[in-house]
């Protein structure tokens, strides 16, 4: 089997170059990070970065301090102060930061608040690990999980809950692939995609899909947006015919070049959220028709493979959020990166 390329050194020197600071390198693209560490190379790669060394002194701890509710807070915003004051005052950072002003626990109602939109119990404790902590000390921690999977080995009923969330099964691959290697190695296909749409349906009538392809100007969307249809127009002698309005050239990322992600509001009641990545504007990749129905909220810029981390950064945290209804609100795309909330809180609107 043949592995990975690896990744030249130059082409992750690059991938740093983008960054401020080391802190933000780590941040933002946690692999290249590693790399350039393990090949001794992370010195020469940030040498660019701003330096943020700060000299301490007692009053400008105390400054600092008065600024934080807690310990934790210390710690997360200003390291170096709290190394300093552990070498040369412990004692003021005890009275800066008594027992009692470290970060409060989380009340069981709070707890139960939080666990209740999870199935699986390590998607609680990997988004609320203080909580899934705090459930433990106050002894509910079976109850706070009961209604949850356990991450290594989910339910039959769990998996074919997840599944039930998607219309097609490409769009349950994109969403939640962990559920669809589950269900194909226990054979519960039959049970957990019988109600999704079938080839068959399509092979049966070929009007059907060339309703279905007039929706896309691509054939890399026609097959992401509606992949059963465009499998049985690729099974059909038509195949050319059905899809000759579709610009030939692929509307794919590239990850080669730099890229925008974008952050957008769907004018529907309710509103819908989508996020996407393009090598154009958000303006470019999508008509004026499709425009006048969205807000674009956010952008931001960068280099194609970091741009595309973040997206699927996003996409497998947010999962449990995706939409999956059958109104595609843009022309030629599907609901693979729609959400039903604002995963994202940018929204001043809403």
């Amino acid at each position: 089997m043949v592995g990975r390329p690896r990744i030249a050194d130059a082409a992750l020197v690059e991938r740093a170059s983008v960054f401020n600071t080391k802190k933000e390198l780590k941040a933002g693209d946690r692999s290249a990070y590693k790399q350039l560490l393990a090949r001794g190379l992370l010195e020469a790669a940030t040498s660019h970065m701003v330096k943020l060394k700060t000299i301490w002194d007692r009053a400008g701890v105390i400054a600092v301090a008065n600024n934080c509710i807690s310990r934790q807070e210390m710690i997360d915003k200003h390291n170096g102060a709290v190394k300093w004051l552990r070498r040369n005052d412990l004692a003021l950072l005890q009275e800066l930061f008594p027992a009692r002003k470290m970060a409060r626990m989380y009340t069981e109602e709070e707890i139960l608040s939080l666990a209740s939109s999870y199935e699986v119990i390590a998607e609680f404790a990997a988004d609320h690990p203080k909580a899934y902590q705090h459930s433990k000390v106050l002894g509910i921690r079976k109850k706070t999980t009961a209604h949850m999977a356990a991450s290594s080995r989910p339910s039959n009923e769990n998996l074919i809950s997840r599944a039930k969330r998607y219309t097609r099964i490409a769009r349950l691959k994109e969403g939640d692939m962990s559920a669809y290697v589950q269900i194909r190695k226990r054979n519960i296909c039959g049970e957990a995609f019988s109600h999704m749409e079938s080839l068959t349906m399509w092979s049966d009538d070929v009007d059907l899909i060339y309703a279905e392809a007039k929706k896309y100007d691509h054939k890399v969307d026609f097959a992401k947006g509606s992949g059963s249809a465009y499998a049985a127009s690729r099974n059909s002698s038509e195949h050319d015919k059905i899809c000759a309005h579709m610009d030939s050239l692929p509307s794919g990322f590239d990850t080669k070049k730099d890229g925008v992600f974008y952050y957008i509001r769907i004018n529907v009641d309710p509103p819908l959220y989508k996020i996407g990545v393009t090598n154009r504007s958000v303006s470019a990749r999508y008509s004026p028709r499709d425009m006048k129905s969205c807000t674009v909220i956010s952008e931001w810029k960068g280099p194609g493979s970091i741009i595309l981390n973040i997206e699927t950064s996003i996409k497998r945290r947010f999962k449990r959020y995706l939409y999956s209804g059958d109104i595609r609100p843009f022309s030629g795309t599907g609901v693979s990166e729609i959400f039903t909330k604002d995963i994202l809180n940018q929204d001043v609107a809403a």
